[in-house]
């Protein structure tokens, strides 16, 4: 059981990859790289391996012209290499080189400088010229960074090359000068390091690159063509003086060290007899590259015949990994990110801002919706309360209060307006009043009495009342004497004095056949006892002197028997 799901899941991963190479293609950092040159009577083609080790495809077709197109995209076809980046390589015939000393220039700017300090040299308007620029490396200069292999040639055609690229399938991302790949190949190649001369063969103006490791130290023509050496006597002795010479002049002029050795490119001439010719005429060592020194072959495939490297070998430089900067391309790919300001990408702009407000108004129409509704049913209950409010007050108003509850209201309420009528009333009564009641008492309470003594006596605002017993009659006018030198009896007239002989009470603290008199008194209102208050509250304030004067009775007829008792005794002696 487990098998088969291991299966079944593998069998649909594969049929995944499957369909989304076919749909979409691999992805871009998968795909090889291609090489493309595009020859006087041949289209070639090579593809690499991404890891830049592999040859996948080395091939060519004969075809001139507009059939070059066809026959690279059955080359496309052949090879799956669809949708695939593409450098194309070019003849010379195709551009010009000029070397231009142009120091302190980033690589950011050198292509637009360069078109700038070699425009009285083009034989085209400026605007119609592609410019590329290739910088060399020289030990034995001061402005090392300076010297660069300017590429002239015309934009136009360039464009219609990589038209003719893009239409059989490719994605064309650079387009570079022959000399551009040939030091990309010599730098892969075994030894670059001790600096290697390539030297190309074509049915052209042939090439000459000097290179060490990845920097290019001189790029040159030598102006021997393959029919030249195929046909005329001396051109071998030529060509062999011409790459004696390049490599002179890089030993002496450009490098501190010499150039290790020199390599001849596959060509269709027997290269054999050739380098043993070359050798007698050149002093530095010339050898031959194959595409199998510099690249690995798949597993059981044989290497590419002698014709078809020939044919091929700019192709394979082209599609190596690129060893100089981006500034070698004569041709820049259109810029496929979409501008803020392009018109496609306003109309995405209104577009997008239609839909976000279809949305919009979508979302806020329900949202309406839904607070209506809520509101709505709020509402409805509101008035449903209300309703009923008004129900419960119609029936409390419609029932009556039972006769016993509203007798016991009435009777709370007079209870209520009685008490706060009492506490009007006494809140009307003034301290002052009950502080004059106190210092009568006071008066009453210092006085010497003997031998008289009080066994009753009233204070009010009216006047007070006094009444007691003296041994003798005389006694009693001594008593109203010292009552009238208290303050508080000042100013108040004694009236109704009455004087009368009797018998004591049995109660009364007198000798054994003493006799006493018995006397009453009288006075005038005292206004003492209203310490200056008003005369509206006299009534209550006098009510409550007579009442503080009863309650004070007692005491002071204990304390008048007293008196009267140490009377008698005086009176005894």
């Amino acid at each position: 059981m487990a098998n088969r799901r291991e299966k079944a899941r593998a069998w649909l991963t594969g049929l995944g990859e499957k369909l989304r190479a076919r749909l979409l293609g691999a992805p871009r950092a998968q795909r090889p790289s291609v090489g493309v040159f595009l020859g006087e009577r041949h289209v070639a083609i090579a593809a690499i391996h991404p890891d830049g080790e592999q040859l996948l495809a080395c091939d060519y077709r004969e075809a001139t012209g507009e059939a070059q197109q066809g026959a690279l995209r059955e080359l496309v076809q052949a090879y799956g290499l669809r949708r695939c980046p593409a450098t194309l390589v070019l003849p010379a015939a195709e551009y010009r080189l000029q070397q231009v000393d142009i120091p302190g220039i980033p690589d950011e700017e050198l292509n637009d400088a360069l078109r700038f300090r070699l425009k009285d040299l083009l034989s085209m308007p400026l605007s119609e010229a592609a410019v590329a620029g290739h910088r060399q490396r020289s030990d034995r200069r001061r402005s090392e960074q300076g010297l660069t292999m300017a590429v002239i040639a015309r934009r136009s055609r360039m464009e219609a090359l990589a038209q003719t690229v893009a239409g059989a399938d490719l994605r064309t991302t650079a387009i570079i000068a022959q000399e551009t790949a040939m030091h990309d190949l010599a730098a892969q190649t075994p030894g670059a390091d001790s600096g290697v001369a390539l030297v190309l063969l074509s049915g052209g103006a042939g090439g000459i690159t000097v290179s060490r490791g990845s920097e290019l130290f001189l790029a040159r023509g030598h102006g021997v063509s393959l029919d030249a050496l195929r046909n005329e006597t001396g051109a071998i002795d030529r060509l062999g003086a011409e790459i004696q010479r390049t490599v002179d002049y890089y030993d002496s002029q450009l490098s501190s060290q010499p150039a290790s050795r020199a390599l001849l490119l596959p060509t269709e001439l027997d290269r054999e007899a050739l380098l043993e010719s070359l050798s007698e005429t050149a002093r530095v060592p010339i050898g031959a590259l194959d595409v199998g020194q510099v690249l690995e072959l798949p597993e059981g495939t044989a290497p590419p015949d002698t014709v078809t490297q020939a044919r091929c070998i700019l192709a394979v430089a082209g599609a190596m990994p690129p060893s100089s900067g981006a500034t070698v391309s004569l041709y820049r790919p259109p810029d496929r990110s979409l501008r803020y300001d392009a018109p496609a990408a306003v109309m995405g702009y209104v577009a997008a801002g239609a839909l976000g407000l279809a949305v919009a108004s979508l979302v806020q129409g329900q949202l309406l919706a839904s607070a209506e509704q809520r509101r709505d049913e709020v509402q409805a209950r509101q008035d449903r309360l209300l309703e009923a409010v008004a129900e419960l007050r119609e029936q409390i108003e419609a029932r009556e209060p039972p006769e016993a509850l509203e007798e016991e209201r009435d009777r709370l309420q007079a209870q209520v307006e009685q008490t706060r009528a009492l506490q009007a009333q006494l809140e009307r009564i003034e301290a002052r009043a009950l502080a004059g009641l106190t210092e009568a008492l006071r008066a009453l309470s210092r006085r010497e009495l003997r031998p008289v003594w009080l066994t009753r006596f009233r204070l009010g605002l009216d006047g007070g009342r006094f009444e007691g017993y003296a041994l003798q009659a005389d006694q009693v006018m001594r008593l109203i004497d010292d009552l009238a030198e208290a303050e508080v009896f000042q100013g108040v007239s004694f009236q109704d004095l009455a004087i009368e002989r009797t018998e004591p009470d049995a109660g009364a603290a007198i000798p054994e056949g003493g006799q006493a008199y018995r006397f009453t008194l009288s006075t005038s209102e005292l206004p003492g006892l209203m310490g200056g208050g008003e005369g509206g509250g006299a009534g209550q304030q006098g009510s409550a002197s007579e009442a503080e004067g009863t309650e004070a009775e007692g005491a002071e007829a204990e304390r008048s028997e007293e008196q009267a008792e140490a009377g008698a005794e005086e009176q005894e002696e």
